[in-house]
C-alpha cells in the first residue's frame, strides 16, 4: 500500500523534510566549499565527502518517493496479503503458510485491489536453498524493493514448553532502511553504532 496513502503526515512532516534539508545544506556547503576554494584554500578531503553526501541524500529522497504514489480512494491501492484470518464461518489458522499464500493468489487474478505476495520457501538445511533465497532477497532489495518477512511454514509456531515464538522477521532492504535510519545510515562508523 503506497505511504500517500496510509502516512501521509509522516511523509510531509518528517521524511520529506529530511530530505529537502539534506539538499539545502548540501547546496549551501557546495558553495561555501567553492568560494573557499577559489580564495585557495586547501579542501582536503572535503569535496569527496561532500559528493558522498549528496548521492546518499539522493538515495533517501528516490526511496521515499519510490513507496509514494497517488491515489484516490481505493484507486492506486494495492494490497498483498499474506494471510486469510477467517472467512465465513471459519478461522485458517491451522492451514499452512503456503495454503494462505496460494489461495490469496487466486483472490489477486480476481480482483485488481489485491497483489500475489512474492514468497520463496527456503530450506534451511539445504545451502542451496539458502543461496538461492539469499539472491532472491539481493535482488529485489537492490532495486529499491522493501524487502521480505521470513516466517515458519505454520501459522502458528511454537518453541520449547508450547510457548509461542515470534511470528515473522522483517527483514529490510538497503534503502527502505535509509528512510527509517536516515541518508548516512549505511556508513561504517553507523553501522557499529546500530
Amino acid at each position: 500500500m503506497p505511504w500517500s496513502a496510509k502516512a501521509q503526515a509522516l511523509i510531509e512532516q518528517q521524511y520529506g523534510p529530511v530530505g529537502a534539508a539534506a539538499r539545502a545544506g548540501l547546496e549551501m556547503t557546495e558553495a561555501a566549499m567553492i568560494s573557499a576554494a577559489a580564495r585557495g584554500i586547501d579542501l582536503g578531503a572535503l569535496p569527496a565527502g561532500l559528493a558522498d553526501k549528496r548521492v546518499r541524500a539522493d538515495r533517501f529522497a528516490a526511496a521515499v518517493r519510490q513507496f509514494c504514489w497517488p491515489t484516490q480512494g481505493l484507486s492506486g491501492v494495492k494490497i498483498a496479503p499474506f494471510h486469510l484470518l477467517a472467512s465465513e464461518g471459519k478461522v485458517h489458522s491451522n492451514q499452512t503458510h503456503a495454503w494462505h499464500i496460494a489461495l490469496l493468489a487466486r483472490l489477486a487474478n480476481h480482483d485488481a485491489l489485491f497483489r500475489a505476495t512474492r514468497t520463496r520457501i527456503v530450506d534451511f538445511s539445504d545451502a542451496a536453498s539458502v543461496s538461492d533465497a539469499i539472491a532472491w532477497w539481493m535482488d529485489m532489495t537492490g532495486v529499491g524493493g522493501e524487502g521480505m518477512v521470513v516466517k515458519p511454514t505454520t501459522f502458528l509456531a511454537r518453541g520449547n514448553e508450547n510457548q509461542l515464538l515470534q511470528p515473522a522477521v522483517k527483514c529490510r532492504g538497503r534503502d527502505y532502511l535509509r528512510i527509517i535510519h536516515g541518508p548516512g545510515y549505511d556508513l561504517p562508523q553507523n553501522l557499529v553504532r546500530l
